[in-house]
């Protein structure tokens, strides 16, 4: 696995983190290294979510969950020592590490395919029909609908809300939201997952403690360290494989 890096910052004039200059960080010391990054980390997405979550009211719930599905896709490269993400590093980091978000969603919600090249649905070229892929569970609706539908298309499709729940992290309503139209069964009822970003952010904030707390130990492998290098360098400009 080869540690890369694009640009190198001048380190004398760039912010690492808000207070903190790329010459105040002792990149040869891993701890140092560590409690820079998480103080990034904590800038750019943690804090931002809890001030939102603070606020009356529910008005701070769709930037909150767009912020949450940037930081799962942060997590997952981190961890799996990429430069970027895909559907299936991003799917797979859920189901690994926030577990609950494996749920089955039946029946299936009928999504539409994209074609990326052109910005438009995809349809079969003898009938027109728009082209599906079936949403099975949680974790493909917060990639799909929520990852994707914010993030390409600004906003989380009819049958995806975003919503604080009582003691609940998700539920999938099945009648009354939302019915299909020009996909699935014309005119009838579509699943519709609510998704609380509150809960959803307060378990990912606890998956990147625990990360942490493993680059921290000692007896994590090599292996697991340099994921965490690659992702670094590319990100950042530092190579830290030297950080001790």
């Amino acid at each position: 696995m080869s540690v890369g890096m694009l640009y190198e910052p001048v380190r004398k004039n760039r912010l690492f983190a808000v207070g903190l200059k790329y010459s105040d960080v002792n990149w040869d010391c891993f701890a140092d290294v560590l409690s820079a990054f998480e103080r990034r980390i904590d800038q750019w997405y943690l804090a931002p979510v809890r001030l939102l979550r603070d606020q009356l009211g529910q008005h701070g719930a769709f930037a909150a969950l767009s912020i949450c599905c940037l930081l799962i896709d942060c997590l997952c490269q981190f961890e799996a020592g990429k430069v970027t993400s895909n559907r299936d590093l991003f799917i797979k980091f859920i189901k690994k590490r926030l577990p609950h978000y494996r749920r089955t969603v039946n029946p299936p919600i009928e999504f539409p395919k994209v074609d990326t090249r052109n910005c438009v649905y995809e349809t079969d070229a003898m009938t027109g029909a728009i082209r599906t892929r079936q949403l099975k569970n949680i974790a493909d609706v917060l990639y799909y609908v929520y990852r994707n539908g914010i993030l390409h298309s600004a906003h989380a499709p009819l049958c995806g809300v975003i919503s604080g729940i009582k003691n609940r992290r998700f539920a999938v309503t099945k009648k009354s939201l939302a019915t299909y139209r020009d996909i699935g069964p014309r005119g009838a009822p579509c699943p519709v997952v609510v998704i609380d970003p509150w809960k959803l952010f307060s378990e990912i904030e606890r998956v990147f403690q625990r990360y942490l707390a493993r680059l921290k130990a000692s007896k994590e492998t090599a292996r697991f360290r340099r994921r965490f290098n690659t992702k670094f360098s590319d990100s950042f400009g530092m190579n830290i494989t030297a950080a001790r």
